[in-house]
Formats: structure tokens, sequence, C-alpha cells
């Protein structure tokens, strides 16, 4: 794996930052097609782009912040870019980018209050998060930045020797990077096939979206190094799933499904949870 492709000086051209980088371009012309086909102007999909890449980048430094580093000079750092934290601030981001653009006003009589096309511009964002999610876990894989997953003896099993994150000369891990590309690609060709039959049902798009990205993460939770809380360990709280504590002997061997869940599993189910109700809700509302 190569982390950094080209070096000069302190300054390095990063593998993760470029497929980052094509990743929000992706988005980009998604978004951008999909207000062509809406009749929203194309042009708003840049400002929520740089909304989503704002916003992002801060929410993800400070979930990172919160849950492991120890000083704010860790948000200044190039590690840290935690993904429900991105997420989270992302969507805030571009939520208040969408609600100030006056470009989503529609005044449709005289007298009347006027109308926000937000729910048709939030549609328009979803399918364009599953690909740019999975161009920035592709580069996760290239970098090998340490979101691999545990020991493994698999045939597709890797190892990152020269990773971000280097595993010991030998070891090959899950790479739970692809198994995360696999399942945002399969989300992403769903959401954006049935997204012209949902049109006239607008929400139920992004609730979905919720919905498919929520269980993809619980999925690949069960092979990622994260820490897990176990219900039944003594004293009860959270386990550690570290690398060393696999090559050690030393990690939590009980059963995820029955005894154990990570936070990031956790933050997934309401995810998941928000996204039914969205999709109920909204998916009474035929415009």
């Amino acid at each position: 794996m190569y982390p950094t492709l080209i070096q000069f000086g302190p300054v390095g051209i990063h593998t993760f930052g470029i497929m980052m980088g094509l990743g929000f371009l992706a988005g980009y012309a998604l978004i951008r097609q999909e207000y062509l086909r809406k009749g929203i102007d194309p042009e708003l999909a840049s400002t929520v782009i740089l909304a989503a890449i704002i916003g992002g980048v801060l929410g993800a430094k400070l979930y990172f912040w919160r849950d492991v580093a120890s000083d704010w000079r860790s948000l200044l750092s190039g590690s840290g870019l935690a993904w429900h934290g991105g997420l989270a601030g992302g969507i805030v981001a571009v939520l208040i980018v969408l609600y100030r653009s006056p470009s989503l006003i529609v005044q449709e009589a005289r007298g009347a209050s006027p109308r926000r096309r937000i729910w048709e511009a939030i549609d328009g964002i979803a399918p364009a998060i599953l690909l740019g999610q999975a161009f920035g876990r592709m580069g996760c894989f290239l970098s090998g930045d340490g979101d691999y997953g545990a020991p493994s003896s698999l045939p597709w099993a890797v190892g990152f020797p020269n990773g971000t994150v280097p595993t010991p000369a030998g070891v090959r891990v899950h790479p739970t990077m692809l198994y995360d590309i696999v399942l945002l690609s399969a989300a992403f060709i769903f959401l954006w096939r049935m997204r012209r039959r949902w049109g006239s049902r607008q929400g139920v798009a992004f609730g979905a979206f919720l919905i498919l990205m929520g269980i993809e993460r619980i999925i690949t939770e069960f092979w990622r190094l994260t820490r897990v809380f176990s219900f039944t360990s003594t004293p009860m709280g959270w386990e550690n799933r570290s690398l060393d504590d696999h090559l050690l002997g030393t990690a939590w061997q009980g059963t995820l499904f029955i005894h154990g869940i990570s936070e990031q599993q956790l933050w997934s189910l309401a995810m998941v949870v928000v996204g039914v109700w969205m999709v109920w809700q909204r998916g009474r509302r035929v415009v």
C-alpha cells in the first residue's frame, strides 16, 4: 500500500486525500445531475458539496477528539476523520445551506406562504453520499490507515506492512474497507434505481439512505477492530478489540450478536430507526 504517493519535503500527496477528493467530485456530479432532473438550480450542487466538506471534516474531527484524542491540537492533525461525526456534521451543514438557499423557495399562489423544496434537494443528495463514501473507503484501503479488521486466514485476507497503521510482518487481516465498498456499492445501485419510483414521495429516498447506510455499518462492524460494549464482561464496560489484543490472545472473545455491540453500531442502529420513521412518515405524503 502507498499512503503517500509523492512527498515534497514536509508536504505530501496522500492516497486517502486523493480518493476523498474523487469521492466529492463524483458526489458533485451526481447531485448536479439530480438537481437538473428535478428542476432545481444545478449551481446549488457546488455549494452543497462545499458545505459537506467543511461540515464533514469539522464533525469528524470533533467526534474523534471526544472519543480518542487528549487535546485540541489533534484537531489540526491529518488523522481522526471519524465516520459518524463526519456524516452528522456534513448533514447539518448541508441542511443549513439548503434552508437558506433562495433557489429552493417557490411562491405557488399570491398570498400563499412560500414552499421550500428542501425534501427534493435532500433526496438528490442521498445516492451521492453512498458513492462518495465508497471512494473514501477505497482511500482507507489503499493507505492502510488502520480501519482493517482482526487477523484472518481467509483467502481474501490482506496484510498492510507499509500502511499508515502497519500490520506486523506476515499478519493478514480482514479487509473491512473492501467489505464496506461492496455493501455501499450495492446500496448505491439500489437507491439510484429506485429514486424515480419514489419521486412523488419526498424524503423517502433519504430515509432509505439512512437505513441502508446504517445496516451496512452494523454488518462490517462485526469484523472491525473497534471497542465493544460487553454486557456479560466483568466488570461491565467497553472491551478492546485492537490488533495487539488479538495477536496476544487478550481480546474479548464474546459472541457479538448476543453479548455485545460497538458504539458505531449503536449510532448505526439509531440511523436505521430514524430512516424507518422517515420512510413511514414521508411515504404517506404524495406531492
